[in-house]
């Protein structure tokens, strides 16, 4: 009898504390592995560490064309009709648009992580990318602390004169001479950055993707726009994850910015549960090769669960099936999103939290440099304090200097003058 008391009460512990399935999808694109697989690997994350005790977050990945707005509306309205309960992505521009308007219509949490110069209050939308007015910022505080009163600034695309117009409306303001140049489109950049190299300006500002960073600098090398004379601001969030060790004895000034620290102990707790999972989905990842957006993604399923949890202190939460030929919609998904913005949780990319209107305007980046001995740390910046260098100039100057005479070729040309310089012709090979 004894054992049969037993055997009920662990049945009952068992069905009792079964945790429920929760879907969120992921709308990312098909060259997007990165970002699929930290949305993958952080509702694992979420899961194993039971921050949402009540629920089991499970993925539903849909690879989608990022120029298809027709075809993405129709796979937002299958998730919907599947009772999904949050929708991360996408990343272009052209689809994200229409995914919004949906969840609007339906009030599904829509969660993004990329920039977006649209951001708007009072959507069923947060995004966890930096707003565009405060990284403007971190640029015009960047050239005034190194006081430039002149630069070229070089861009790839459009929306590199939209992220940095509010460094150029600064220096409009102040006078200060400021060339705009756009990158040629097929590979070679060589034409353009010869252009600048005549026109004897030493300051760029290089607004690039980390894809073809590399070539950039490769090209601006073999025209001569390297050396102790020229300095670089470098804009892309993954200046860290390009091998850029060709540049590393110029001399030149390259300062760059990064959201995280590779070395940082959350960086890597989560690397190491990635790496543990790498085998089976085919995955290499780094904590050296980390993209922003990959750490972006993994805080924004972070965030979403925490937000989920803390609506279940208040109340019982249930998925249900919606359809996009009707009006309804998600009576949870509004008080989600509203959880997500006051919350206030660590992630890779700092500490995450939004201001007032729902926008991420307060946050930390390091500054980095390019240096002899590889990328170093020598300043951080944030929204109250601006640039706060933590090398004082001396120590910079020094290790400049150091840098300078670092595998340099020396031609030296002597007089032959007996005897303390004379020719001695020989076959023999010199060791």
């Amino acid at each position: 009898m004894s054992s049969y008391v037993v055997l009920v009460i662990l049945l009952l512990v068992s069905v009792c504390g079964a945790r429920q399935n929760l879907t969120i999808g992921g709308l990312f694109e098909r060259d997007g592995k990165f970002m699929q697989h930290a949305f993958t690997y952080g509702t694992e994350w979420v899961n194993e560490r039971e921050l949402l005790p009540q629920f089991l977050l499970v993925p539903q990945l849909t690879p989608v064309d990022p120029h298809d707005s027709y075809k993405i509306s129709a796979q937002v309205c299958d998730m919907m009709a599947g009772s999904v309960a949050g929708v991360f992505g996408p990343h272009s521009e052209d689809t994200s648009d229409h995914v919004q308007s949906i969840c609007d219509a339906m009030e599904i949490p829509h969660v993004e992580t990329r920039w977006d110069t649209r951001q708007r209050r009072g959507s069923c939308l947060v995004n966890l990318f930096p707003h565009p007015s405060t990284i403007a910022k971190v640029f015009v505080d960047l050239v005034r602390v190194f006081e430039w009163e002149s630069f070229t600034l070089v861009y790839q695309g459009n929306d590199g004169l939209i992220r940095l117009n509010g460094l150029l409306t600064y220096y409009d303001h102040k006078g200060f001479p400021v060339t705009v140049r756009q990158l040629d489109e097929g590979g070679n950049y060589r034409p353009v950055l010869r252009r600048i190299k005549n026109t004897e300006e030493k300051n760029i500002v290089l607004d690039c993707s980390a894809d073809i960073l590399y070539d950039v600098l490769l090209h601006a090398q073999q025209v001569g726009l390297m050396g102790s004379d020229y300095s670089y601001i470098i804009t892309s969030f993954d200046f860290q994850t390009v091998n850029l060790e060709p540049f590393m004895y110029a001399g030149t000034n390259i300062t760059g910015i990064r959201f995280f620290d590779p070395d940082s102990t959350e960086v890597q707790e989560v690397i190491k549960f990635w790496e543990d999972r790498q085998h089976d989905h085919g995955y290499d990842v780094s904590a050296e090769t980390l993209l922003t957006e990959s750490a972006l993604v993994h805080d924004a399923v972070v965030l979403y669960a925490k937000a989920v949890d803390e609506l279940l202190k208040s109340k019982d939460i249930e998925t249900k099936s919606l359809s996009c030929e009707t009006n309804d919609n998600w009576e949870h998904g509004y008080s989600i999103i509203n959880f997500m913005k006051v919350s206030e949780v660590p992630g890779l990319t700092g500490l995450i939290k939004f201001d007032n209107e729902g926008f991420r305007t307060d946050f930390k980046l390091d500054i980095i440099e390019l240096t002899a001995e590889g990328i170093l740390k020598t300043g951080t910046w944030n929204t109250t304090e601006g640039v706060n260098f933590t090398q004082t100039v001396e120590e910079k100057d020094e290790a400049s200097s150091k840098m300078d005479l670092k595998n340099v070729t020396f031609v030296v040309m002597i007089s032959l003058v007996d005897p303390h310089a004379m020719l001695k012709e020989t076959t023999v090979k010199l060791d």
